[in-house]
């Protein structure tokens, strides 16, 4: 069962690509995202306002058009192979507040590598890598202490082997528990 779970991965990382591709190829040819761009820029927004409309309906448009996989990946397959415990509302709980995660972080990576674009046109590519370098060391540290909990209940391990054996390792490591 382990061995069908991981070598069925290859398939959906192929797929998925697949799947991903033909969902951004359809918004190109809707010219989507091109509307939006033009509708705010009519009502007289800033450009980094712009940006952000367009990163967030992007965020949200291509998330709706990939919930079908995205539910057989992370749902209905995890479930299948007894990797989930939760039920589908839960689940799509989860999935909605992710959503909400995304559009506000990922909108403002964009307004952000945007005014990149535009300030070094040449050099955009190297000053990005920077950017978004910083920014996964910044979601690492930050990660965990405010959006991780939005996901998970975190509570004290219960008094039992396990914990005896954790605590005993923090102390011969000094760090404190």
């Amino acid at each position: 069962k382990s061995d069908a779970y991981f070598e069925g991965g290859y398939w959906i990382a192929l797929i998925g690509t697949l799947v991903s591709v033909a969902v951004y190829w359809i918004m190109l040819r809707l010219r989507i995202l091109s509307r939006v761009r033009e509708a705010a820029e009519r009502k007289g927004r800033g450009r980094a306002l712009v940006v952000f409309e367009v990163a967030a309906v992007f965020l949200m448009i291509s998330t709706l058009l990939l919930l079908p996989w995205t539910i057989y990946t992370g749902f209905v397959r995890e479930a299948r192979y007894g990797l989930l415990n939760q039920s589908f509302a839960g689940w799509l709980g989860e999935q909605v507040i992710g959503l909400a995660v995304t559009l506000v972080i990922g909108s403002l990576l964009f307004v952000v590598i945007y005014a990149v674009i535009r300030r070094m046109p040449k050099n955009w590519w190297m000053v990005s890598t920077g950017v978004i370098s910083v920014f996964l060391a910044l979601a690492m540290l930050f990660a965990p202490v405010y959006i991780l909990p939005l996901f998970n209940t975190y509570s004290e391990l219960p008094q039992g082997p396990v914990r005896d054996r954790i605590v005993a390792m923090a102390r011969v490591y000094d760090v404190p528990a």
